[in-house]
C-alpha cells in the first residue's frame, strides 16, 4: 500500500465556474448599467431579465478578486 505523505492537489469543485462563466460574469459585473450597484441588485436585475449566470455570493467573490 502507498504511504499517505500528506500532499495533496488541489481538485477543482464540479460546481465551480469554468473560465469562460466566470469572465462572462466579471463582463456583466463591469457592465456600464451595472457600475454603481450591488451584486445583489445585479443578480435580481438579471433574472428579471430571465438570466441566470451564478449565485449572489458567486458575484461578491467574484468582484472582491478583481477590486
Amino acid at each position: 500500500m502507498g504511504r499517505f505523505t500528506g500532499r495533496r492537489r488541489p481538485r477543482r469543485q464540479s460546481r465551480a465556474l469554468t473560465d469562460d462563466e466566470r469572465s462572462q460574469v466579471l463582463a456583466v459585473l463591469h457592465e456600464e448599467r451595472f457600475v454603481d450597484r450591488a451584486p445583489a441588485e445585479i443578480y435580481a436585475s438579471l433574472l428579471d431579465e430571465g438570466v441566470y449566470l451564478c449565485s449572489i455570493s458567486t458575484m461578491y467573490r467574484g468582484s472582491a478578486a478583481t477590486n
